[in-house]
């Protein structure tokens, strides 16, 4: 297997089961590095998994995932994801500087005294995400929105070239929404790839390049304007999942 610059992830046939439960199965999908892919499918339809078998945190049943031609855990630097509920204590006092910081941890053992490398990407990451003059802030104080760009930043602190992130339009206003997806369209004009998990249909053809829908299986992959047909909608979110059909495309 060799590196695959163009190709930055590949599923061929990927099955996760959990018990007796089927949670993903003929997952077949290929994104082209350098998009902004809106990873799409009601609750319940295996998004999380998928994430996590990419990452290679699940073991898969049959299929395989690789990532720009390589295995998950031969290209680990180059993987960087945010689930849906971060792992934080919220009562633990830390500034989004530190949480940004907490990117560079497998780097070096040096969180405690980072060199100035170190310190430079993570106030460039800071930058960036237009999180610079609120570093010193507690994340807890932080809205939903402002969190979200702090673990973006903190995602690109591991250099990565792959950003997965579960959910992140999840109690975030409209307008950090539109913030959070602008700092996302800069990194993947600079060539990084970007999943976005999301079951909210509306303006996606605004917000992405490609659209994996998902519901146990692909039911689509493409072009948000081409990927929507009724048939499609209708394998997604049942008989009344035609009625999303306008606003799948909406302005």
């Amino acid at each position: 297997m060799t590196f695959d610059p163009t190709n930055a992830l590949t599923m061929t046939n990927v099955m996760v089961q959990f018990g007796d439960t089927v949670v993903l199965e003929h997952v077949t999908a290929t994104l082209a590095a350098g998009t902004l892919v809106g990873v799409v499918g009601p609750n319940g339809a295996g998004k999380s998994t998928l994430f996590n078998a990419i990452a290679g945190l699940v073991p898969l049943e049959q299929g395989e995932v690789l990532v720009h031609g390589l295995p998950p855990e031969k290209v680990r630097g180059r993987l960087a994801y945010v689930p849906q509920k971060e792992d934080i204590n919220w009562r633990f006092p830390l500034t989004a500087r530190e949480v940004v910081l907490l990117g560079r941890v497998h780097k070096a053992k040096r969180l405690k005294n980072p060199n100035s490398n170190d310190r430079n990407l993570v106030d460039e990451c800071l930058h960036r995400v237009g999180m610079w003059e609120l570093q010193n802030s507690l994340v807890s104080e932080l809205s939903g929105g402002q969190r979200q760009r702090v673990f973006v930043a903190r995602a690109l602190a591991q250099e990565a070239d792959i950003l997965m992130l579960d959910e992140a339009f999840s109690g975030v206003d409209f307008a950090s929404q539109e913030t959070l997806v602008s700092a996302l369209r800069e990194l993947r004009d600079e060539g990084k790839t970007i999943l976005l998990a999301t079951h909210d249909l509306t303006r996606l053809s605004e917000r992405f390049d490609t659209v994996l829908c998902i519901n146990r299986h692909v039911c689509a992959v493409g072009p948000p304007d081409t990927a929507f047909t009724p048939e499609v909608l209708e394998e997604l979110y049942g008989a009344h999942g035609v009625t999303f059909s306008e606003r799948g495309h909406s302005h």
